[in-house]
């Protein structure tokens, strides 16, 4: 509507429009956290897809589709590169190397170019295929100032402008396509990356090598990006699948656990802050992660113009700047500036209760430092409805949430602002709420229901009945002791023992010697390994008696005398052990944590996550996780 009928910009900048009789608009908040460069009137990367950037402290040179720029702001130089002077106008990488740029460009070769005068020539002229009309991907020095190339044709080395070697998968270990991704690690090692995989080039033996891979390591991937950190960790970024994190020797390395904010996208580029977290781009979003468990967001709030990242390897400058190629743009952040401006002008805020699918009634009591509400038993369905006073996009704002007493983990919200439980229990619960990655912004609020006068009759004539019961059972049992010792006893004992235990009178009359005992176990053990009659659920200690050609009751001797366990636990533990055998195989990755549990011999879920805690400590998916593996579940 035209009809406009008052209009305020507030203290954040945002434009609030008042019409007549149609309601109320405003501008969306941007915190500015993140700015899109430009040098006007020369240049503006907004809306620019940046796919290669070099930044040094007075000199910026930017790859996109449409091209090559360069930029000099303090001599106040620009210039920019295409088509038809270039063969092709998309640049896929740019590295600086002895005071000149080398640029790769997919379908027109490789150029240099040399800032002092602002001119680029042909690298190699006389080599048609790939520096005339190839797809360059990646250029690296590594520390005898040899320069790699990448390419479409295989790997190039350069020493001095002359060429030292081509490797190809015919004269050489290099898997078969595109080289992707080159990178030299501390130690010298370069990482290979193609199409179909990936090598190492080994300086000692001056060899590509693709033998020295551990098993189920990431290296018959297509890996995009390959990155190490300050404690020398190694970041593999697959073209599809989770990241891969190793040590420089590959002795130890997993997957990235499974149910992050990263899951489902694919990773663009890494960079290491000065606080040792990780930046990560993605073709969907834009995070900061700690190497534990936390992930930050960044998006459309932070100034950022688009969630899609490219294959832009980010750079940090001089005064702090972190530069990131984006599809809309060549943003830029001070990364000094980061946690003071990611904080939140207003506090998160819980506004309302609804209780049972209505505003609750019940003051929230500000009793101590938790605010409280008290409800009836039948008061068990729960709205909690909030407001971070931020006045944007809802879809780009993200928190996390949990209800202490119903949830095991903080569960993850987006683009709403309530959070509904239904059928609750009687009982305490705390419920908590902040923006996610921000502990600083938690809050609380505690929640009684109480239970039902009913329930506290019954639970007092439980206790009383269980009380009674009790004493009767021991009275019972004590009695049926001292009469099954006086019948075992011969007459002519002086002292018989009165303290014998029950388990030894069950076996007295069946006693088997300690080197049978041995023989039966090495013959149970055989027949488990080689039958595996632990994965049939209704399997019974009379059905392996039978399998072995002994009695019920020599077995159950043998389990309880010798081994000194019961048949169920010796069971479940060979079920456990072909749970873990089973959850390192690929074939069975997409099982589902109930169709293994069947698989292994577990008569239910349940049943499996039960003995499983019981046997290892942890749960079966928290197992799942510390060996770096994945599960749908």
């Amino acid at each position: 509507s035209n009809s406009v009928y008052s209009l305020l910009v507030d203290r954040d900048g945002l434009i609030w429009i008042g019409f007549y009789q149609l309601g109320l608009d405003y501008s969306l908040y941007q915190s500015g956290l993140f700015s899109t460069y430009s040098y006007l009137p020369y240049f503006d990367s907004k809306d620019m897809p940046v796919r290669s950037i070099a930044i040094t402290e007075h000199e910026k040179l930017v790859g996109s589709r449409d091209g090559l720029f360069y930029i000099n702001e303090e001599q106040r130089r620009f210039k920019n590169f295409k088509s038809p002077e270039l063969r092709s106008s998309m640049i896929f990488c740019i590295y600086k190397f002895q005071d000149k740029y080398y640029i790769g460009t997919y379908g027109g070769g490789m150029y240099i170019f040399n800032p002092a005068d602002l001119t680029i020539h042909d690298f190699e002229p006389n080599e048609p295929q790939p520096f005339m009309r190839g797809q360059i991907f990646s250029i690296k020095a590594d520390n005898k100032d040899q320069l790699w190339i990448g390419t479409s044709m295989g790997l190039y080395c350069y020493k001095d402008g002359k060429r030292i070697k081509q490797y190809t998968s015919a004269n050489s270990k290099l898997p078969e396509g595109n080289v992707y991704e080159i990178y030299f690690d501390s130690t010298h090692k370069g990482w290979i990356c193609t199409e179909n995989g990936m090598c190492i080039w080994d300086p000692s033996s001056e060899s590509l090598k693709t033998d020295i891979f551990p098993e189920n390591f990431i290296h018959k991937e297509k890996i995009r990006v390959v990155y190490e950190d300050s404690d020398h960790n190694l970041y593999f970024l697959p073209d599809k699948g989770s990241m891969c994190i190793s040590d420089l020797s590959m002795s130890r390395f997993r997957r990235l656990q499974p149910d992050t904010q990263l899951e489902g996208k694919d990773g663009m580029f890494i960079l290491e802050d000065e606080e040792k977290w990780l930046w990560i781009g993605t073709n969907n979003g834009l995070y900061r992660y700690d190497k534990k468990e936390t992930f930050i967001p960044y998006n459309f709030i932070d100034g950022i113009p688009s969630s899609i990242f490219t294959l832009c390897p980010p750079v940090q400058d001089q005064q702090g700047n972190i530069w990131m190629g984006n599809s809309k743009g060549l943003i830029y952040m001070n990364f000094k500036q980061n946690n003071q401006m990611k904080r939140y002008t207003y506090p998160l805020t819980i506004t309302d209760i609804y209780v049972n699918g209505k505003k609750s009634l019940h003051p929230v009591v500000e009793s101590g430092k938790v605010p409280e509400i008290q409800l009836e038993s039948s008061q068990n369905n729960l709205t909690f409805h909030f407001s971070g006073f931020t006045y944007t996009e809802p879809a780009y704002m993200t928190y996390e949430y949990k209800l202490e007493g119903e949830d095991e983990d903080w569960q993850i919200l987006t683009g709403k602002s309530e959070i509904t439980y239904y059928d609750l229990s009687s009982g305490n619960y705390l419920f908590k709420l902040r923006y996610i990655g921000n502990p600083d912004s938690e809050v609380r609020t505690a929640v009684h229901i109480a239970y039902p006068v009913e329930t506290w009759s019954i639970i007092a004539v439980s206790i009383a009945l269980a009380f009674i019961g009790y004493i009767y059972y021991q009275r019972k049992r004590k009695a049926k002791q001292t009469k099954n010792i006086q019948i075992q006893l011969p007459e002519d004992v002086q002292e018989p023992e009165k303290q014998e235990k029950t388990v030894e009178l069950k076996y007295k009359t069946n006693k088997i010697s300690t080197e049978e005992c041995q023989r039966l176990t090495e013959k149970l053990e055989a027949l488990m390994h080689r039958d595996k009659p632990y994965t049939n659920p209704d399997l019974k200690i009379a059905d392996l008696a039978t399998m072995l050609g002994r009695s019920a009751h020599t077995l159950s001797y043998l389990f309880n005398q010798h081994l000194n366990r019961n048949y169920y636990d010796y069971i479940n533990d060979y079920r456990i052990e072909e749970f873990k055998r089973l959850i390192n195989e690929d074939e069975y990755s997409k099982y589902t944590l109930g169709a293994l549990a069947e698989l292994c011999g577990f008569s239910s879920r349940a049943s499996f996550f039960r003995y499983f805690k019981k046997a290892t400590g942890i749960t079966p998916n928290e197992y799942i996780r510390s060996i770096g593996k994945n599960n749908d579940e």
